[in-house]
């Protein structure tokens, strides 16, 4: 995993089963998670030409039998333990993590009625200076 998806990871300890998109089992164990961490293109650049932060994404999911059993997996384990938090990133100062996108909830009746919520969240990280 990335240094960033490990950050994010690491706010949420009480979710059991946590897995990047090319990681899930063939036969999960449901509820789980889906978390994707992706930081935007780097802005705020300095007259060195470094640049200054990085806006980055989270996407994550929830997948369960029931919506409410995916529903409460991903606030009770993720969403209420990582908003507001602050990652720790070597060598960057991030800001809270805000909701950009409230959990939205889709069935995908083709695989024996497994329930989702995809939710999106945001923070910006500004550089260290040495």
């Amino acid at each position: 995993m990335s240094p960033l998806w490990d950050a994010v990871r690491a706010l949420a300890p009480t979710a059991e089963r946590v897995y990047a998109p090319d990681e899930i089992p063939d036969l999960p164990t449901y509820p789980y998670l889906v978390l994707e961490v992706i930081a935007a293109e780097p802005d705020g650049y300095t007259l060195d030409a470094t640049h200054g932060f990085r806006h980055v994404e989270i996407v994550v999911q929830s997948f369960g039998r029931t919506t409410t059993g995916a529903s409460d997996y991903l606030e009770d384990r993720f969403l209420y333990s990582v908003l507001d938090a602050r990652p720790v990133i070597a060598g960057w100062r991030a800001e809270q993590i805000r909701m950009q996108i409230p959990p939205v909830p889709t069935a995908d009746r083709d695989d024996s009625g497994v329930y989702g919520l995809t939710a999106t969240c945001t923070f910006t990280a500004s550089k260290e200076t040495p």
